[in-house]
């Protein structure tokens, strides 16, 4: 019986390490903070880039099809108003990307902690039996 239940607790570790393993060590090397801020800095890279692109797009679309001219496009107010959404935009991200992130990390260190108690389990019961065979 004691050896079905090391045979079920290493299929377990192997299915942990199959699935989750790699990702999950790659995510638990990092503390929670960094973590998250690592990803949210990436976040906000790629969302500020992506909404500079849109407004290029719509600078593009009105010199084209309006005929106007850059500089007579380009004024305080258009610009105060394309940093307001870039601002808001990039809050609303950053709330969600934090959330999911924070859980992630969770998520990832809370398998990691059952598989080094599983692990534990299995190399204590293995010397114990060293110990009792001596």
């Amino acid at each position: 019986m004691e050896e079905l239940n090391k045979i079920h607790t290493m299929t377990k570790l192997a299915v942990y390490d199959k699935h989750y393993g790699k990702n999950d060590r790659k995510i638990t090397s990092h503390y929670r903070h960094g973590y998250v801020y690592k990803k949210n800095l990436s976040m906000r890279m790629g969302v500020l880039l992506g909404m500079l692109i849109i407004i290029g797009m719509r600078f593009f679309y009105n010199m084209l099809l309006n005929e106007a001219n850059f500089f007579s496009m380009l004024t305080k107010e258009f610009a105060l108003k394309e940093a307001v959404k870039i601002v808001a935009v990039l809050v609303i991200y950053t709330v969600i990307c934090t959330i999911k992130y924070r859980r992630e990390f969770d998520a990832a260190d809370h398998r990691m902690e059952d598989y080094e108690a599983r692990l534990e389990r299995l190399y204590g019961s293995e010397s114990a039996e060293r110990n009792t065979d001596e």
